[in-house]
């Protein structure tokens, strides 16, 4: 796996448990049938932890992996406060690799 791959499938880990949460929570009553959604997203997670799981501990077992972005930018009102940016990040190690399985 490439890096920039990498990065990509740290915040898909992060967000897909979210997402269908979120899904469930807002269309529980109109869709019977909703679960096999949410099944399908769970192992889809799961799947995606054992893959950095064995990258984590196979590449790079002695180093951490940092993986951020710029998640909003904010324009203020007054121009002499600037730009507001809030940042999101997640640090992989050896511990991460393993509570990743482990909770999904």
């Amino acid at each position: 796996m490439r890096r920039k791959y990498t990065d990509q499938y740290f915040i898909l880990i992060l967000f897909f448990p979210l997402q269908d949460s979120l899904r469930s929570f807002c269309l529980v009553k109109g869709f019977p049938k909703l679960y096999l959604l949410e099944v399908v997203i769970v192992a889809a997670a799961l799947i995606l932890s054992i893959a950095i799981c064995y990258y984590k501990l196979t590449f790079y077992n002695t180093k951490d992996i940092v993986a951020a972005f710029t998640w909003i930018i904010t324009y203020p009102m007054a121009p002499s406060a600037g730009l507001i940016n809030i940042d999101l990040g997640i640090k992989i190690d050896n511990v991460t690799v393993l509570m990743l399985i482990v909770v999904n």
